[in-house]
């Protein structure tokens, strides 16, 4: 079935009229560049120059998205893309499995071989004794019998162990040669094209059979706050083919229908309020009224944004399903550290790293943390654009602790009545690290959410360098090797008597 045509001039025309095989040359098709995407790659392969061209792709690759892009002054005077099946074919991707596989095929059929003939040579043993043999021989004859037939029993043990080890590691390798066979590897895609004028074509084709995500590993010097960060492609791809050209990773997937956008009118009408009639239904109607937009088909997994961010790489992109990690780029980018305890949240302290402002965009992946060269953790960040600020957490600190103990239980003493409450709270902050550490401790107050409900502070000690809007505290302490500081907080909350109070 035909189930891709191109017109004259490259435009999409039915014509639906094939080469007939016998008339064309049959070419090879050679990759020229690869463009990967969120759930898809494009291909662009270089097709020499023939008046009547067959070639042909693997079954991964969609037939409907097969077309050519011939040079100026060349016609495309019939193209047709052909769904036919194939066997026994052998993915470029895996001729080295395929070749192990067929030599241990090999073995095995030796090992047999070996196994038949020393049975053969065992039936021997059970005729009768030579009709010249003499009766004083007997004991003799019987003797040597026996010990050749041992000797064939003890050779036959062990290539029947052989064949039997030979068997299992075959049962491995084809499974895994079955678990890197490319998608629809029992197809292919046959390309007859019939061109007028010279130059050599590109031929573009699409798969869904490839998967690719950005990668960062990212390094945090601690005295200094240099993260040094490295971007990697991590890819798969089962084709079939493997590539060794140029590489283009994108993060946003390329929209198969794109429609004007549709801004509908702010309809003010009255709601008429006929038996039957909701207040739904009737907004539903009010709404279909206008024209529905149609919405481009997001991309899986990566974070679209308002433009596409691309990357060129180099390296050998394999066509099995292997996973490869393809090196885009490092830079080095200025930071400060700081170690951050909120006790609230953990007892153990952060060690996190502040860019002011990005020096280059940054694309939405997973990072391999580590602080001065030992791996402290994974994360994930969303894309960013140069100039943006960037935060991270790389791992946390176990020598920098802090423990909060409350300083008024919630039951007791903590009610002083209808209508007023006190509370309040402890935290003993520690540096069990070998030298001197700047630490930053964060903690709260309650935060009023209604004018009626006021909060007085009868106990702040030390007082925090900051106290923001959403009265949250911040201290940051000098503190030598071994040292340990103390916070104590008490305050109170008022609120009409005839309410419950919810903190959360």
């Amino acid at each position: 079935m035909i189930r891709s045509v191109l017109s004259l001039s490259g435009a999409l025309l039915l014509l639906f009229l094939a080469v007939h095989p016998a008339a064309a040359q049959s070419v090879e098709l050679t990759a020229k560049e690869v463009h990967l995407y969120p759930s898809g790659m494009k291909v662009l392969f270089s097709v020499p120059y023939a008046e009547k061209i067959q070639a042909e792709l693997p079954g991964a690759f969609d037939g409907q998205s097969v077309r050519l892009l011939p040079p100026d002054g060349m016609t495309v005077n019939a193209f047709s893309v052909v769904e036919q099946p194939r066997s026994q074919w052998v993915p470029p991707a895996l001729s080295t499995l395929d070749g192990v596989i067929r030599e241990k095929k090999s073995e095995i059929t030796a090992l047999t071989g070996k196994i038949a003939a020393i049975d053969q040579s065992t039936k021997l043993f059970a005729g009768p004794f030579p009709q010249n043999i003499a009766a004083q021989e007997v004991p003799q004859y019987v003797e040597a019998i026996r010990q050749a037939r041992e000797k064939l029993e003890t050779e036959r043990s062990t290539l029947v162990l052989s064949l039997e080890e030979r068997k299992k590691e075959l049962q491995v390798l084809q499974a895994e040669y079955a678990a890197r066979t490319p998608q629809e590897g029992d197809k292919s895609l046959v390309v007859n094209a019939e061109v007028s004028g010279k130059g050599d074509l590109l031929l573009e084709a699409w798969t869904t059979a490839v998967e690719w995500a950005p990668q960062y590993k990212m390094n945090l010097r601690s005295e200094t706050g240099e993260i040094a960060a490295t971007l990697q492609a991590k890819a798969s791809q089962r084709t079939g083919l493997s590539f060794d050209v140029p590489l283009h990773f994108h993060t946003v997937q390329p929209s198969e229908s794109v429609e004007p956008p549709y801004l509908p009118p702010l309809v003010a009408d009255f709601y008429d309020p006929a038996p039957g009639r909701s207040m739904a239904s009737y907004s539903m109607e009010v709404q279909s009224r206008a024209p529905v937009a149609m919405s481009a088909k997001a991309a899986p997994e990566i974070v679209q944004t308002a433009t596409d961010m691309s990357v060129q790489g180099a390296g050998v992109l394999p066509g099995d399903g292997l996973p490869v990690e393809i090196t885009l780029g490092s830079f080095t980018l200025k930071g400060k550290t700081q170690i951050l305890s909120i006790p609230l949240l953990s007892d153990d302290a952060w060690i996190t790293a502040t860019v002011a402002a990005l020096p280059e965009p940054l694309l939405p992946g997973t990072v391999l943390l580590s602080v001065d060269g030992s791996a402290s953790g994974t994360t994930r960040i969303q894309e960013y654009g140069a100039g943006m600020e960037l935060e991270m957490a790389f791992g946390k600190m176990p020598l920098v602790v802090a423990t909060k103990k409350p300083v008024v239980p919630k039951e007791g003493s903590s009610w002083m009545g209808k209508g007023r409450t006190q509370d309040g709270y402890v935290i003993e902050l520690t540096n069990g690290t070998n030298g001197k550490q700047t630490v930053t401790l964060k903690d709260r107050l309650p935060l009023p959410a209604q004018e009626k409900i006021a909060v007085e502070v009868t106990t702040l000690e030390p007082k925090p360098k900051e106290q923001d809007k959403e009265n949250i505290l911040t201290w940051e302490f000098e503190m030598a090797p071994g040292e340990k500081k103390t916070v104590e907080v008490l305050y109170r909350v008022t609120y009409p008597g005839d309410k419950t109070l919810i903190m959360e």
